[in-house]
């Protein structure tokens, strides 16, 4: 990759420290659809999210400031969180297809990489190219938890082990943050259910986690916790 696109993203990443310090923030997020050249940051901070969130800051995509918030929270005592993005079910391999566009802790990736990325619909930021980030989820066990706002300003915590797989004959999305998760139960049974309590399309990932810390913390915090499992 032309080295133009490392020297921007360590720009990006070192102002991006300096206004979290200054802040003093433990979660940021962005949309980047909101991006422009009169923002002060040299580009979009895809690789600034991925570094950031192996420093143990939360981070989720599109302002969501609630997953961010409990991205910070999980990565306190599972340092491989990540924000993740539930896409669509695999109904023939009995998986559920998690992406996103260009963020992911590397700590919880197999393989993460800066290539340049072309952003068309953000054409004022360098041209519509901005360094991206790409990586597969590594193999392993974890938990998805979801955290979503009920009636009355309170909060539902989802909470599902599960395990994320890697595919072995590659796949249509090198350029993309992606994984495969195999929940508890059924896709059929899970989406059924996740739907059912209001889950959401953001999330956080959190490799080796247990469910029963995780079901503590939410009960600490004074919210519904729910618990899809086999």
């Amino acid at each position: 990759m032309d080295e133009k696109y490392i020297k921007t993203a360590a720009r990006c990443g070192a102002l991006i420290r300096k206004w979290i310090s200054r802040e003093n923030l433990n979660a940021f997020t962005f949309n980047f659809l909101d991006f422009r050249n009169d923002l002060g940051l040299p580009t979009i901070p895809f690789a600034a999210a991925s570094l950031l969130m192996g420093e143990g800051v939360g981070y989720a995509g599109e302002g969501d400031v609630l997953t961010a918030a409990l991205v910070a929270a999980a990565l306190r005592v599972y340092p491989d969180s990540t924000f993740t993005e539930m896409f669509c079910p695999d109904w023939r391999g009995g998986t559920i297809f998690m992406s996103h566009m260009g963020e992911v802790n590397y700590k919880s990736s197999a393989n993460a990489r800066i290539f340049k990325k072309s952003v068309p619909y953000v054409p004022e930021v360098n041209g519509g190219e901005v360094p991206g980030v790409s990586a597969l989820y590594k193999k392993g066990a974890a938990a998805l938890v979801n955290l979503v706002p009920t009636a009355g300003g309170a909060y539902r915590l989802i909470l599902a082990p599960c395990e994320i797989r890697g595919t072995d004959n590659g796949d249509n999305f090198q350029d993309y943050v992606r994984g495969w998760l195999r929940p508890p139960v059924g896709i059929n049974e899970f989406l059924e259910e996740y739907s059912r309590l209001g889950g959401t399309h953001h999330s956080c990932l959190c490799y080796g986690a247990d469910v029963g810390v995780l079901k503590m913390f939410g009960e600490i915090m004074g919210w519904e916790v729910n618990i899809i499992d086999a």
